[in-house]
């Protein structure tokens, strides 16, 4: 019954929002802050407390493109959601924040920008959904400068694994386990993916000429809605005390337990002389 409420209360705010927004739903709260937290760490590092020119790529209803505006970035946000865009636009024009908005996905927009325009790029429980990722993350190295960061989100092999087993589709749970990506036929709504290993993640960032610095895990022991491991825990249903504990033990993993995770947090470094 609790599953059926908050699927519920999900298509409710769906049709209102027109996206998932770390501003309505418990559970997202509680990823958005762990990668808030992430974000603001390294920004200030690579920036020593300066303002930034960031790149948000599908950045959805602005939850991070607002949050880091507040913060004094420079922000550059985009997506092709018609009512995410809506609802991000929304919250810009009724801002006073330095935060330029572009309706359109990755390969219409990112050719507009010239070689090196960025400090910094994210994206954020998006590329996933790529079919061809590594020219998509080829193109936002170009527009982020030497010395610049990435903040990346990739699906690891076990999280699809374990959700096509748990919908009853052994299918698709061997083409992920046996094939770097592909259109799951019966569970995921039919949506082409990637997934990757954490050496398949590694590579590919040195390949196109940067440093993974360091891969965080984004829900190691918890998940919502149709996620698998919603039955172990859902951070929406805990109050602030449980939700501190949770985050304790998810962001306190070891490498063992790195690759289990909902999301893999990849940050990278563009190498001062590129080798893309």
């Amino acid at each position: 019954m609790e599953k059926l409420v908050s699927i519920a209360e999900w298509v409710k705010r769906r049709i209102a929002r027109g996206d998932f927004d770390a501003e309505y739903l418990p559970a997202e709260q509680y990823y958005a802050s762990i990668y808030r937290d992430c974000f603001k760490k390294h920004l200030q590092e690579l920036g020593g407390g300066a303002s930034l020119r960031i790149l948000d790529v599908g950045c959805g209803t602005g939850r991070f493109l607002m949050a880091l505006a507040r913060d004094g970035h420079r922000m550059t946000g985009m997506d092709y959601h018609r009512d995410s865009y809506r609802v991000a636009k929304e919250k810009v024009d009724a801002a006073d924040l330095d935060v330029e908005l572009h309706d359109g996905n990755l390969k219409k927009v990112l050719p507009t920008f010239a070689d090196d325009t960025f400090d910094a790029a994210l994206s954020i429980e998006v590329l996933h959904t790529s079919r061809d990722l590594q020219a998509d993350l080829a193109q936002l190295f170009r527009v982020v400068r030497p010395g610049g960061l990435l903040m990346i989100t990739h699906r690891p092999k076990f999280y699809n694994i374990a959700r096509c087993l748990a919908e009853g589709c052994p299918e698709d749970a061997v083409m992920v386990a046996t094939t770097p990506q592909g259109r799951l036929k019966k569970a995921h709504h039919r949506i082409h993916y990637n997934w990757q290993s954490r050496r398949e993640i590694e590579t590919l960032y040195r390949q196109l000429g940067g440093t993974p610095e360091v891969l965080y895990p984004i829900g190691t022991f918890s998940g919502f809605l149709s996620d698998p491991l919603t039955t172990v825990c859902d951070p929406g249903t805990l109050d602030a005390r449980q939700q501190a504990m949770l985050r304790q033990i998810e962001t306190g993993v070891d490498d063992e337990l790195l690759m289990a995770s909902r999301y893999v947090l990849a940050v990278v470094r563009k190498n001062e002389s590129s080798t893309e």
